[in-house]
């Protein structure tokens, strides 16, 4: 009905879509929706950055990464669209260099975001040699650290109890990153 009164209203679209994929588990129903809304307004950042979500759920990593960047090109200070593009870069692409500068941008937009940081971890030590000393190994044990402490924070505000579980995550791969390089126990 929201649709139908006001079809420029963007939360109606990202609604409708998140309710087909989340309460009617139709993914295909509400990659419709939002390309339906997209295609009436490409600056509808909101369902751009739903429809890459979505996209990516169903391995349509290039329609993904195109919605990514559509959203950044909408509005180059949505921190997530940067991080998820960084993944799809990183895993995808396996362009480590553009990854990482779109994390870089995403923490420099919001700095809390364990995503990107974590996830840059991942990069230094995809990146690093077990003799390596240009300083690859201790950037990705930072990461981590960074990672797991905002991901605590965001627990100790009220976060849901999937954070628990993703702080045990970053915990954990700080302390077998650090035991596996060779410089013990650095999660404790």
């Amino acid at each position: 009905a929201a649709i139908k009164a006001d079809p420029g209203y963007e939360n109606a679209h990202a609604n409708l879509a998140m309710l087909l994929d989340q309460q009617r588990q139709d993914v295909d129903g509400a990659i419709e929706v939002s390309r339906a809304a997209v295609e009436a307004d490409p600056r509808r950042a909101t369902v751009q950055y739903n429809l890459g979500i979505l996209l990516a759920e169903r391995n349509d990593h290039d329609g993904a990464e195109k919605a990514y960047r559509a959203v950044i090109e909408a509005n180059p200070k949505h921190a997530m669209a940067h991080t998820n593009l960084g993944a799809i870069l990183a895993d995808y692409r396996n362009d480590l260099d553009a990854a990482e500068a779109s994390f870089h941008k995403a923490i420099a937009l919001d700095p809390r975001l364990h995503e990107p940081h974590s996830t840059l971890g991942v990069i230094y030590t995809r990146r690093a040699t077990w003799h390596q000393q240009n300083g690859d190994i201790r950037r990705a044990y930072e990461c981590f650290t960074r990672a797991a402490q905002y991901v605590a924070d965001a627990v100790a505000l009220g976060g849901d109890g999937s954070l628990g579980e993703q702080i045990n995550e970053a915990q954990m791969r700080c302390r077998l990153f650090g035991m596996g390089m060779g410089l013990g126990d650095l999660g404790a």
